[in-house]
């Protein structure tokens, strides 16, 4: 009797059951054929391998440019979030003719947290954060709930 090691698992396997080893019951098999079906998803497309390499950044919940944890709700890390968002402002400005500084903006407010400053975060900053599947984003609504109690959530509000 011939036997054959299974490439998921590295165990021997006699042949006489040889297809038993890819039943889709197994975890091993159900990760690959999900990792698959995001690579496939994305290989499918006609754009730049950059571009398909970013979508499997944002698919995976990192930042398209570094691969940090991206903030929730958005494309990039707290850095790049920043850096693109005054990007932005400075592009509009002109354009509108605008002089005044939005300073409560998300973005302002999750930068001034990165940066240590837990004042300006609001509960709704703390929920979303609460939510990351991150643990840098986890960490740092920690890090507001126990300087500030009041962000803590009510009755009412579950995270």
């Amino acid at each position: 009797m011939l036997i054959r090691r299974c490439p998921l698992t590295n165990t021997s396997s006699p042949n006489v059951n040889n297809n038993r080893r890819h039943t889709p019951d197994r975890p091993e098999y159900v990760r690959a054929v999900v990792k698959k079906r995001i690579v496939e998803q994305v290989s499918e497309l006609s754009v730049s391998r950059q571009r398909k390499w970013q979508l499997r950044q944002k698919q995976k919940g990192l930042c398209q440019k570094c691969s940090k944890p991206a903030v929730p709700e958005f494309d990039y890390c707290v850095g790049h979030m920043v850096y693109h968002r005054v990007a932005a402002r400075r592009r509009y400005r002109p354009k509108r003719g605008r002089t005044h500084q939005y300073r409560g903006t998300q973005s302002h407010r999750l930068a001034a947290a990165a940066q240590g400053d837990l004042r300006r975060l609001l509960p709704s900053d703390v929920q979303k954060l609460l939510a990351s599947r991150h643990a840098e984003h986890r960490e740092l609504a920690r890090r507001a709930l126990n300087e500030r109690p009041e962000l803590r959530p009510s009755a009412r509000w579950v995270a």
